[in-house]
């Protein structure tokens, strides 16, 4: 995925709208979507006479040392109670034109188990690709043992497939594993397929996709880190060993030329995404993970 080592932003073309106590706060038709350095998420900023700044003074956001953006403002998501892209109600936040969600059918041997006992089991899972992410495995309800465990009250939100609860493992004789799996019982259309189906942690449940090693990765947050890993049943992270080659680094870009160059990313998206940003030179990281050698910038 694409991290911009500078603030950057590009205009939106959709008509937002948001409102607070049945107050219209903000709209505007000449939002810019703006991306914070370092962060692969997207927000809204205003020109400051589509906002009414004087009911949610609390909740604004400046760009002051910004010069570009500096009659701008944003407001907190979760200051309104309602937020509008055109005549469509938007949960969480605004999305990233450039962020992917992929729900495809599959017919691959997905095993969970927690703490030894097998809790689900199925050869007709969605497998789900999102940009960024590892893929994950959802369950039909049919295939997991729901008896196991139990809903409880919490709720988190995705801008990409709206809102997912909870349940809770109580397996007899072994410990509670809290929200170690969720669900999107009724998700955004986009996400339509997933209505339903069960995911589970992988840092705290043994996923084993067609009979290879448990699917894992470090925890950060709800949803895990970035960048899948496989271990085995009850294996321990090794420490590298002293000769083990370093990461690969990822290639600092600094023009649309040099992001082509790599051969690696749509080519389409990347430079619309550079070039809609009106704050030359951008810096963009891009982690390399394609099969092919990339041709360096430059060569």
């Amino acid at each position: 995925m694409l991290t911009f080592d500078t603030r950057t932003w590009e205009p939106s073309e959709r008509r937002v709208r948001g409102s607070l106590g049945g107050a219209v706060v903000v709209d505007s038709g000449a939002a810019l979507l703006v991306r914070e350095a370092g962060r692969p998420y997207v927000t809204y900023a205003f020109p400051r006479r589509d906002v009414r700044t004087d009911l949610v003074p609390d909740a604004l956001r400046t760009y002051d040392g910004d010069p570009d953006l500096a009659d701008y403002v944003s407001v907190r998501w979760s200051a309104l109670d309602h937020w509008y892209e055109e005549d469509e109600e938007r949960l969480v936040g605004p999305q990233d034109p450039y962020h992917r969600v992929d729900a495809v059918r599959s017919t691959r041997h997905v095993r969970v188990a927690i703490d030894g006992q097998v809790v689900a089991e199925s050869r007709r899972p969605l497998a789900v690709f999102e940009t960024g992410l590892p893929a994950q495995f959802y369950l039909p309800p049919e295939d997991v043992r729901l008896e196991l465990f139990e809903p409880t009250a919490t709720r988190t939100g995705c801008p990409y497939k709206g809102y997912a609860s909870y349940r809770t493992y109580r397996g007899e004789g072994t410990p509670e594993r809290a929200d170690v799996a969720w669900s999107y019982e009724d998700p955004l259309p986009e996400a339509a397929p997933l209505a339903g189906y069960v995911a589970f942690y992988d840092s705290v449940a043994d996923v084993v996709v067609d009979g290879g090693g448990v699917r894992g990765r470090p925890l950060s947050g709800r949803g895990g880190g970035r960048g899948a890993r496989v271990r085995a049943a009850g294996e321990r992270a090794a420490p590298a060993a002293a000769d083990a080659p370093a990461p690969r680094r990822p290639y600092r870009l600094r023009s649309r030329r040099d992001l082509l160059g790599t051969g690696v990313y749509d080519t389409i998206a990347i430079s619309r995404a550079v070039s809609l940003s009106r704050r030359p030179p951008v810096s963009v990281t891009v982690t390399m993970s394609s099969m092919r050698t990339p041709k360096r910038p430059g060569r």
